[in-house]
């Protein structure tokens, strides 16, 4: 008996002994797990922050691909802008040199019709001194004298158009030159395009042109020389109408 409770003891003191080695073991197992499940926190905190930077960067990246074709758009328009620019510059400048041109040609024509109205009236006081006398019938000396009116007014018919389409040439020359100066001015300045789209529509709309001043011009001269002509007609036939009643009762 006294053997088998020694064995018996032996046996649990081993057993105490495994279990003393099962809990310290148990113990660090625990820990180990602590570990590992805080390690695994710490992952999956990591990984949100991860997600959310990327997010964050995506969205970044969509907005610089947002702002950037905002730029190219507005490079293209202003692109446009400026090639408008240019061309309407170009056409005023054709518009300007067209204008000089008439210009001169208006000049060149007003001096002719100068001279030659001082040679009429040249003539017209060498006929005044001659004493010379000629004998015409009186239908032909009053047709003769209403022909010479009708050529004076036509003369200055001539000398005033040409005298208003040079007034109007230049006016439009210096219209034409003061825009173009500002749209110069205001093209350097690349912040306010649609401004200078404003000035460009305003130019296209108050320009005065070749086509559109000058033949109003005409017309008027017109309209005043066919007036003066029917009143020297209309004198000229009641000057003759009371010379005949006075040579009939002569």
């Amino acid at each position: 008996m006294t053997d088998e409770l020694e064995i018996l003891q032996s046996k649990l003191a081993i057993s105490k002994d495994r279990i003393s080695v099962s809990s310290a073991l148990i113990s660090e197992l625990e820990l180990q797990l602590e570990s590992t499940n805080m390690s695994i926190k710490s992952r999956m905190e990591e990984e949100l922050q991860a997600k959310k930077l990327t997010d964050e960067i995506t969205e970044a990246c969509d907005e610089t691909c947002k702002t950037l074709e905002m730029i190219k758009r507005e490079i293209y328009e202003e692109r446009r802008a400026r090639s408008k620019l240019k061309q309407v510059l170009r056409m005023r400048k054709q518009t300007i040199r067209a204008l000089q041109v008439t210009l001169q040609a208006v000049e060149m024509e007003s001096e002719a019709f100068g001279a030659s109205t001082s040679e009429s009236i040249g003539h017209i006081k060498n006929s005044e001194t001659d004493n010379s006398t000629v004998q015409l019938p009186q239908d032909e000396y009053y047709a003769l004298r209403e022909r010479a009116m009708d050529e004076t007014a036509l003369g200055e018919w001539r000398i005033s158009i040409f005298l208003k389409q040079k007034l109007a040439a230049q006016e439009s020359r210096n219209f034409c030159l003061s825009r173009l100066e500002e749209l110069s001015t205001k093209k350097g300045k690349e912040k306010k395009i649609n401004e200078d789209g404003n000035i460009i529509k305003e130019v296209e709309q108050q320009s005065p042109t070749r086509g559109t001043v000058l033949p109003k011009v005409r017309d008027e001269a017109t309209d005043k020389l066919n007036q003066d002509l029917r009143k020297r007609r209309r004198r000229s036939r009641s000057t003759n109408t009371k010379n005949n009643k006075k040579l009939r009762k002569k």
